[in-house]
């Protein structure tokens, strides 16, 4: 009876855990101790319709049966009809197969380059973005703004700026007459799964148009239906130039697609190719995974169970107060506020369910397209049971009664873009009144919260919330949002705490001035701010230029701040 295998043969390139899996059906894994795990990674997205569907492993037979690869230089059936599948259903004219998803963003590099030898003098500069992820071979690292990967396999490839994510100044600021494209996710996963506004991604199809580049979007990861839509760009209704998948467009079978509009279409015969490039198997698959995605009515059930996934999240978030819940359809990111995430992952494996921890911060979920109500439920529970062990005795207590901050020293804490909905909502529920004082209309809570420069202060006396205070930031300007303190904190210095910790943390980031809105009139409050040292400005409410005679000592330092009718704390 031969041995079973062993994997210390294999190169290690990745810390894989002890377990080895040999069996998938569906959302399950199954190691060869007989344990059932809920897999909620899926081969980092890969396997959309789960492990081991019946209709890929049914059409993976009939084709094996009839014909594998007949070679790149020839035409074969299912090639041709998934290629059709996706140009019908999509804004894209022509397509390319391969088998990664690197390999796709490789040859819309090229393609991109090869049309702006033809089409603008030689221009070759794509411009993409920091903590991007477009892949592992020499160009896609070069191109990814993944931290590291620039000194990895230095020198790079050169031709790749990289501007900030949702900042369209930043990429405005790169155009010159050597940009041929502008590349990026619509939503970075390997970055914590951090979505594109829908202002940003319109304002870069603007710059496209405005400067002749061409829109390349990198949907391996967002594609096939991940973000509750077949295409994630469907969402922003805009129409790329060209278009990359992978992971899901195989559901398990690795294949990947390069997909252009006709008048990008410039590669000549010889300029692009790879021996299993478009191969009957793989098409197959490809084939079976788009029929299933086209059914009547599987996208709008998946996106029923995603969102009530995202619920679960959201609720999970509150009862342990931790971060925001991110992302669309069935790719979420849950912030921990703390870099916690990899005991998780590794609790979670013990107890039966696989995460993944894109960021030490954060967690990722990937569950499949077709999960069922009742798996949401099982692996929300358990999540719950690994965080319950986790974070027993960690979590800041809701607040009954404020302790008397004359009493014990006031802590301010600032998390920068890591506390932000979620958390924000669960402290103004517990202690301000968040569905009435805090997110009236005029006050546009929910849009501050997703600002991406973002910075939440939490002020804590004996460990209990007295106050939270929420700062912005763009350039050289700085904004405060709502400023709560609990009704017991009241003129104890508090809020004033919190503000002078903003100023100097907006400082620090470069802010030369701060700025504030007072809704309505409100005497008391303003004189409060003036206290401050703002200044009444008509059209911005109020503003203080950041001098450095202004700033107090570092968080490090004692500093005593007073708010007017209060008493001194320290801060």
């Amino acid at each position: 009876m031969p041995m079973a295998s062993t994997p210390h043969s294999l190169m290690a390139v990745n810390q894989r855990p002890e377990q080895v899996f040999v069996r998938g059906a569906g959302a399950y894994l199954y190691d060869r101790e007989g344990r059932r795990y809920l897999d909620w990674v899926q081969g980092w997205s890969v396997n959309c319709l789960g492990h081991s569907p019946a209709v890929i492993a049914q059409a993976l037979c009939a084709q094996a049966h009839t014909l594998i690869n007949p070679g790149p230089a020839f035409y074969n059936e299912p090639a041709m009809e998934l290629a059709e599948l996706l140009t019908r259903h999509s804004c894209f004219d022509q397509v390319f197969f391969a088998s990664s998803g690197a390999e796709a963003n490789e040859g819309a590099i090229k393609l991109a380059r090869k049309w702006g030898q033809r089409h603008k003098n030689g221009a070759f500069e794509i411009i993409t973005f920091d903590n991007a992820f477009h892949g592992r071979t020499l160009a896609t690292m070069s191109a990814s703004g993944k931290p590291g990967w620039d000194t990895l396999f230095a020198p790079q490839v050169p031709g790749f700026p990289k501007a900030r994510f949702n900042d369209i100044e930043s990429v405005r600021a790169l155009i010159s007459t050597n940009a041929v494209a502008i590349m990026l996710e619509p939503t970075q996963g390997e970055a914590g799964v951090i979505p594109a506004d829908m202002a940003f991604l319109q304002g870069l199809r603007a710059l496209c148009d405005e400067h002749e580049l061409l829109l390349i979007v990198d949907e391996v990861q967002t594609g096939c239906g991940r973000t509750g839509t077949l295409f994630a760009y469907e969402q922003y209704g805009i129409e790329p130039d060209i278009m990359t998948l992978g992971k899901g467009l195989g559901g398990g079978v690795p294949l990947s697609a390069l997909l252009a509009k006709e008048a990008c279409c410039c590669f000549e015969a010889g300029d692009q190719g790879g021996t299993f490039c478009g191969n009957a198997l793989t098409c197959a698959a490809g084939v079976a995974v788009m029929r299933s995605l086209l059914a009547d009515g599987f996208l709008a059930e998946s996106r029923e169970v995603c969102a009530r996934l995202r619920s679960g999240l959201v609720d999970v978030a509150m009862e342990f107060q931790l971060g925001e819940v991110r992302g669309r359809g069935a790719l979420l990111a849950l912030e921990l506020g703390r870099d916690i995430a990899a005991e998780v992952v590794t609790l979670a494996r013990e107890m039966g369910l696989l995460l993944n921890a894109p960021r030490a911060h954060c967690l990722r979920f990937m569950p499949p397209l077709n999960s069922t109500a009742a798996e949401v439920q099982e692996g929300l529970g358990l999540l719950r049971q690994v965080l319950a062990t986790l974070l027993k005795n960690q979590a800041l207590p809701a607040v009954a009664a404020a302790p008397d901050a004359s009493r014990d020293a006031l802590r301010v804490t600032v998390y920068d873009d890591r506390l932000h909905r979620a958390e924000v909502i669960s402290l103004w529920r517990q202690v301000f009144g968040y569905e009435t004082a805090h997110n009236a209309p005029e006050l546009a809570i929910d849009r501050k919260l997703a600002m991406r420069d973002g910075l939440f202060f939490v002020a804590t006396v004996g460990g209990a919330v007295a106050g939270t205070l929420m700062a912005g930031y763009d350039g050289h300007r700085g904004w405060l949002y709502s400023v709560g303190v609990h009704p017991a904190q009241q003129k104890t210095g508090v809020g004033a705490a919190l503000i002078r910790h903003a100023e100097r943390a907006l400082k620090d980031r470069g802010c030369l001035k701060i700025n504030l809105q007072i809704i309505g009139s409100n005497e008391r409050v303003t004189g409060f701010y003036q206290a401050l040292g703002f200044v009444v400005e008509p059209r911005i409410s109020m503003g203080k230029i950041l001098h450095k005679a202004d700033m107090t000592p570092s968080p490090d330092s004692p500093c005593r701040v007073q708010e007017p009718g209060g008493g001194a704390v320290a801060g």
